[in-house]
């Protein structure tokens, strides 16, 4: 069925989101294999090596958001999944009583996305200390991990960030360009490395 150009389709398995839906979500499936590769190799790396825990700790918190919104975004779109180019569109042409239930599971996708990085932020605090927690924030405070998550799904960059509000050039400026963020990641990992570097140095 097509709906304003856009391709409509029914969920597998009566609305059940399966791996052929993800399939679907992505122009390539070899960016989530590569986050997912990465983010295995960084986290076992972690234990030898620590100073890479905060870019384990980006990539581990990019493919639960990655994967995690985008089950959330199927979800919202039972009893039909939009594609168009690899876009996934939640609720545009849904009827009303699915858009509320839309307007209801972001917000407590952003509750349990939140949860989850509190306790990362927290083992990696118990673990490796509370400079590689604070390093590991930092790449996300700057947007890092949304820069990310455009590049494993795919997806140009939006013109205008209007969520980053929590960022820090987001609490000055509000709604950001993507100049903007991307001079605020490298900021940002610039800061990390800085801090990396400096636990390197006290421990030697």
């Amino acid at each position: 069925m097509i709906i304003d150009g856009k391709k409509i389709y029914p969920l597998s398995d009566l609305g059940r989101p399966t791996i052929k839906d993800y399939v679907f979500m992505f122009d390539s499936t070899k960016r989530l294999y590569s986050l997912l590769v990465l983010s295995t190799l960084f986290t076992g790396a972690s234990f030898f090596f620590p100073y890479v825990v905060p870019l384990a700790f980006l990539c581990f918190f990019c493919l639960i958001d990655v994967i995690g919104f985008q089950h959330f975004s199927l979800i919202s779109s039972v009893p039909y999944g939009v594609q168009d180019t690899g876009y996934w569109d939640s609720s545009e042409h849904l009827p009303n009583s699915m858009k509320k239930l839309s307007r209801v599971i972001l917000p407590a996708y952003r509750i349990l996305q939140g949860t989850i990085n509190i306790f990362l932020l927290l083992v990696i605090w118990l673990y490796f200390g509370f400079w590689f927690m604070i390093a590991s924030e930092v790449l996300q405070w700057f947007g890092l991990q949304d820069l990310l998550y455009y590049w494993v799904v795919d997806e140009p960059l939006p013109k205008t960030w209007t969520w980053l509000h929590w960022t820090p050039f987001g609490l000055f400026d509000g709604d950001l360009s993507n100049g903007q963020v991307i001079t605020q990641g490298v900021l940002g990992l610039i800061i990390a490395i800085g801090i990396m570097l400096i636990q390197h140095y006290k421990t030697k």
